[in-house]
């Protein structure tokens, strides 16, 4: 009788501080970005209401794709919403479309305008050049935050970009690669660049963000090129992909969007 009470108020207790620990986690959630809080649980638009876009990839545009192209693609477009909200979602549908959901009060035009703009990628170098409206409209050069960057060659001058793990030579140590590989257009302006800033930082950047700003350590006029410098196979990958992104072969078109009231039971 005792054995069985001592346990009973083990379990007792136990249950207590398993309901207080989940009472903490609904209230405050855990980590620096309070996941699993109330405040933090992403709503649908059947909760919220919100805007959401269907696209289909255009065969008149589009001459082949593969699903690696289709998912950079949903990558592409999620990255974009996410400058209306950061609970948007891109997911695919069948294997050519992708479905856009913005929860919140977003004007449909608006989103639908945005997610159609092209993204652009470029390869660059620091100047300290103030270019001209011209040069800066011809893609000469652009402009991130205050500083200008000289543009060497763009994401449709690059064939591929795989993150890899690679191990070092000297070192014999693991790491996390980009590898890069360049048309001819790109293997020539990527050369060029290469021997004239050999020391210097290099700036892959795509819609006016710098994506990453890789030392060049030497001269490379074959066309292959190396990012080193990534800490985890997964930050390689994201980092391969965002540069695929500014090549993408694939186009889509729209084939529908609505906005969706905020509805409950």
């Amino acid at each position: 009788m005792k054995m069985n009470k001592t346990k009973s108020i083990i379990c007792f207790i136990i249950s207590i501080a398993v309901v207080l620990f989940l009472g903490y986690v609904v209230m405050f959630g855990v980590g620096g970005r309070h996941t699993g809080s109330a405040q933090n649980v992403t709503q649908g638009l059947d909760l919220m209401g919100g805007t959401s876009v269907s696209y289909q990839v255009d065969d008149s545009k589009t001459k082949s794709f593969t699903a690696t192209d289709l998912e950079d693609t949903r990558l592409k477009l999620e990255n974009r919403v996410h400058t209306f909200s950061s609970e948007a979602t891109a997911y695919k549908e069948g294997d050519d479309r992708i479905t856009v959901d913005i929860p919140g009060e977003y004007d449909a035009d608006a989103v639908v305008k945005e997610l159609g703009k092209p993204g652009a990628l470029y390869f660059c170098t620091a100047t300290t050049d103030k270019p001209t409206d011209e040069q800066i409209d011809n893609h000469e050069y652009v402009k991130v935050g205050n500083n200008y960057y000289k543009v060497w060659l763009s994401g449709n001058e690059v064939a591929d970009a795989k993150g890899v793990a690679s191990k070092n030579k000297d070192t014999g140590k693991t790491e996390y690669v980009v590898n890069l590989e360049f048309n001819s257009k790109g293997t020539k302006a990527f050369g060029e660049m290469t021997t004239q800033y050999v020391g210097q930082s290099s700036y892959i950047i795509y819609n006016d963000e710098i994506l990453s700003a890789p030392k060049i350590q030497s001269v490379i006029t074959g066309g292959q090129a190396e990012i080193n410098g990534q800490k985890s196979l997964k930050e390689a990958e994201e980092l391969a992909s965002n540069i695929r992104i500014g090549a993408l072969k694939v186009e889509l078109k729209e084939i529908s969007h609505k906005v969706q009231s905020a509805q409950l039971g």
